[in-house]
C-alpha cells in the first residue's frame, strides 16, 4: 500500500461518514492546583425528575514521576479503601455507590472518593468525606511502626 493509496482510502472513509475536514485531537491538560486550593464544580441534571446527587471528591497529590509519592498514595489508598466503604456506605448510609481509589490523569496522581445518593446532597456528602478524611488521616499519622510494617510488607 502506497502513501497515496492510504490517503485515498482515508479520504473515502471520511467522505463516507460525513466529515468534511480533518480535526486535530483535543489538547488534554490537567489543572495544576496549588496546596490548599479547592475547586467545586456543580452541574445541573437535564432530567428534572432525577433525584440522585453525586460527588467526586478529588485530591490532587502530585506527579506520577515521583515514585516515592506514588508508593505512599498506593499505601494510603490501601489503608482507606475498606474504612471508606464501611463508614460512608454501610454505617452512615450516604449512598448506594461509594468508592475510593487512586487516579492517574495525564501524569498527575490523585485520590478520589465518589458517592452517589438519592438521600443526601453533594454538600452534605462533601462534609462527611471531609470528616472521614480528617479522622482517618490522623489515624494514619498515629499508626505504630508495627502496624505500618504489616501494611507495607
Amino acid at each position: 500500500c502506497t502513501e497515496t493509496t492510504a490517503m485515498d482510502l482515508a479520504k473515502a472513509a471520511v467522505d463516507c461518514i460525513g466529515c468534511n475536514h480533518w480535526e486535530a485531537p483535543p489538547v488534554q491538560s490537567v489543572l495544576d492546583m496549588q496546596p490548599g486550593q479547592a475547586i467545586m464544580r456543580r452541574e445541573t441534571v437535564f432530567n428534572k425528575q432525577e433525584g440522585n446527587s453525586c460527588i467526586e471528591y478529588y485530591l490532587q497529590i502530585g506527579l506520577a514521576a515521583d515514585v516515592e509519592r506514588r508508593a505512599m498514595l498506593d499505601l494510603v489508598d490501601q489503608l482507606l479503601y475498606e474504612p471508606c466503604y464501611n463508614i460512608l456506605r454501610t454505617k452512615q448510609q450516604l449512598g448506594y455507590i461509594v468508592s475510593s481509589g487512586t487516579r492517574l490523569t495525564h501524569g498527575v496522581l490523585g485520590l478520589c472518593i465518589t458517592i452517589q445518593s438519592k438521600t443526601h446532597s453533594a454538600t452534605s456528602m462533601e462534609a462527611r468525606i471531609d470528616e472521614f478524611l480528617t479522622t482517618h488521616l490522623q489515624m494514619l499519622r498515629d499508626m505504630s511502626d508495627d502496624e505500618y510494617g504489616k501494611n507495607v510488607n
